[in-house]
């Protein structure tokens, strides 16, 4: 029987089951969709851990997530633009110096560890004596920073080359990438991966036998290089000092002098190296605060707290207006556009498509075009089994959601419309892939004009992250609401603008383009 020892206040949301001699404790804020790392959590954590140490029945600590697929995040640091240099390196040290207290815990934590556990979140996870993941697709380890023009700066630039290897660790920190938890795995960072059913089973097996055997995890990870080459990087200054030299002119040939995060730790890592974690992690928190106050990081910022916002964003004000339900999508047109509209709509959307062409022959290069992008997003051997072919209109009967990609012809357009509006019911959506036709030009013939938009994507449609989603005056506000939501499962980030030429995206080019021929001239 698994006891709720007790429950701390309802805004922190960490609760404590003791299990047997294990002390699981779940992190699970309540009425938010991610658990995010904060100062309350982490001092409410300390109090938990704290009591946990004056419990002689237990002996081992597992730390868990009550959350669907989030484990631990950081905040969107939106007022680190408010602070100086001396502010945010304080808030760094201080940072580190919890952390500090935690890994300093007698008795041993193991994270258990499924879906998004990032910046901050593995940072804490780092600290824990071991790491068990799930082999779930929405366990996704990073540590992001450098995508924001800052390092990580509660420890990370330390503990994970000394857990993993220095050429590992800098590359998980010079691109802030995801890995899964197979990859994890297979570095060293975690100690197992199992199916999320047993997570905290297998987690609490790890933190009881450490608890018996604290030398059980000491060891660092050497890497795929072994451990003569992590030798020559830590305990061999002039080696050390060469491959720092190496890195930083390949690191310059790819980003030009122009951000200073990576380079800054480079230097931060090679600090630790040279002068021990203490050293290391003064560093750290120095250039954490001489970053932080940098253009790059603040225009990096901003644009990271606009994309949260747009997130939020439905394309209509009116609350009580919903999305309705996408369950068929059809796709008209197989060529480069709407075979990439057909791949994002079944891998990221998981919504069947309709892929319609005007013969067989077009149709089967679409679909052999469909199948390559299969095969070289890391899909190789797999069918796009949600992909139905059609050479008739008749067949879009039960699409709800109709994507015209055709050529850039007016006529053309409104033909395909035409001929649509005649075999789908009446509220079905149309919506058309056109980068610079106004949407009501080509709805200018259309019985339902209410359901004619523009989602306009870009190319290659499975790597650019943008959709311009374009309303005319007749435009139905669900059909917008639909369309956003639509384009959200996507994997998109979605605008909403008004119709006329060029809309948004194209016609902001045009100021660009003129600049550049100024100049070049």
């Amino acid at each position: 029987m698994n006891e709720r020892h007790f429950e701390t206040t309802a805004k922190v949301g960490l609760y404590l089951d003791k299990r047997g001699q294990v002390a699981v404790v779940t992190i699970d804020v309540p009425g938010e969709d991610a658990n995010v790392l904060d100062s309350a959590l982490v001092e409410e954590l300390r109090r938990i851990l704290a009591d946990i140490e004056l419990d002689r029945n237990l002996s081992a600590i597992v730390l868990a997530s009550g959350k669907p697929d989030c484990f631990l995040t950081s905040p969107v640091l939106e007022d680190l633009r408010e602070l100086n240099t001396p502010q945010a390196t304080d808030r760094a040290r201080a940072g580190q110096r919890i952390l500090t207290l935690l890994e300093q815990c007698p008795r041993p934590i193991v994270a258990a560890i499924h879906g998004e556990c990032s910046g901050g979140g593995l940072e804490l996870a780092l600290t824990c004596r071991a790491r068990v993941v799930s082999d779930s697709p929405a366990t996704q380890l990073a540590l992001p920073e450098v995508r924001l023009g800052l390092l990580p700066a509660m420890g990370a630039t330390q503990r994970l080359p000394r857990l993993i290897g220095v050429r590992a660790a800098l590359d998980l920190l010079l691109t802030g990438r995801q890995i899964d938890g197979r990859t994890s795995n297979a570095l060293g960072l975690a100690d197992d991966v199992v199916p999320e059913s047993v997570l905290v089973e297998a987690a609490s097996e790890i933190a009881l036998r450490l608890a018996t055997n604290p030398t059980l995890r000491k060891h660092r990870h050497q890497g795929p290089r072994g451990a003569f080459s992590e030798l020559l990087l830590s305990e061999n200054p002039l080696g050390r000092e060469l491959f720092f030299a190496r890195a930083k002119r390949r690191l310059r040939q790819k980003t030009r002098g122009l951000y200073p995060a990576p380079e800054r730790i480079l230097d931060v890592v090679r600090v630790g190296l040279a002068r021990g974690t203490e050293q290391g992690l003064l560093a750290e928190a120095y250039a954490f605060g001489e970053l932080a106050v940098t253009p790059e990081a603040r225009a990096l910022l901003n644009l990271k707290l606009a994309t949260e916002e747009l997130k939020k964003d439905r394309g209509v004000d009116d609350p009580r207006i919903l999305p309705r339900p996408v369950t068929q999508v059809a796709v008209i047109g197989a060529g480069l556009m709407g075979v990439g509209i057909s791949y994002v709509t079944t891998t990221q959307a998981q919504t069947p498509v309709l892929l319609k062409e005007t013969d067989d022959a077009a149709l089967g290069r679409g679909l052999a075009r469909l199948q390559r992008l299969f095969d070289d997003t890391g899909g190789r051997g797999q069918t796009p089994a949600q992909v139905a072919p059609a050479t008739d209109y008749s067949d879009l009967a039960a699409a709800g959601l109709v994507i015209e990609a055709v050529f850039e012809e007016l006529e053309l357009k409104r033909r395909v419309l035409r001929e649509t509006e005649e075999r789908t019911h009446p509220e079905a959506i149309f919506a058309s892939n056109t980068s610079s036709i106004p949407i009501s030009q080509i709805a200018a013939e259309s019985k339902h004009p209410e359901s004619v938009i523009g989602m306009h994507y870009f190319s290659p449609v499975h790597k650019m992250p943008l959709l311009e989603v374009i309303v005319t005056q007749e435009t139905a506000p669900w059909v917008t609401a639909t369309a956003v939501a639509f384009g959200k499962k996507q994997g998109k980030t979605v605008i909403v603008v008004r119709d006329g030429a060029g809309f948004y995206s194209t016609r902001i080019v045009t100021p660009y383009l003129q600049e550049a021929v100024r100049l070049l001239a």
